[in-house]
């Protein structure tokens, strides 16, 4: 005997919607990162070529180079989110034939918290270097 399957219609509608609310939100938070990370590049680049003392310069350089490293990895789960976006519909059908759904979003929150970690005290001391020679 065959017991009836009940899908619920709305939760597919309701569950992209979530998803899309919740890419919109990590998408402007990611594109702040990166905008944060160039003014600071920008400001760094300055110290970079325009002071003469060798040593201002070269923590000007590592900073750079952090933020860099720090910038391609907020820019990476910011792509990551665009294939979330296009790929909610294959986790939907996955679901449905089964198999375990996961939030793609845990990813995401587990990393931006590993990489803002590593940012904010990054951030602090460039900003207290940039600070004191600018």
């Amino acid at each position: 005997m065959k017991l009836p399957i009940k899908i619920d219609k709305n939760r597919d509608s309701r569950q992209r919607n979530q998803w899309l609310t919740e890419s919109h939100n990590w998408d402007s938070l990611l594109k702040g990162r990166g905008l944060e990370i160039t003014r600071l590049q920008a400001l760094l680049a300055t110290i970079i070529t325009s002071n003469s003392d060798h040593t201002l310069q070269q923590r000007a350089i590592d900073y750079y180079s952090d933020l860099n490293y720090l910038k391609k990895q907020f820019e990476y789960l910011h792509a990551t989110i665009g294939i979330q976006q296009t790929d909610w519909l294959s986790v939907n059908k996955r679901a449905l034939c089964g198999q375990i759904q996961v939030d793609p979003y845990i990813y995401l929150r587990n990393q931006f918290a590993a990489i803002n970690n590593e940012y904010h005290p990054t951030r602090e001391d460039c900003c207290r270097f940039l600070s004191t020679t600018i």
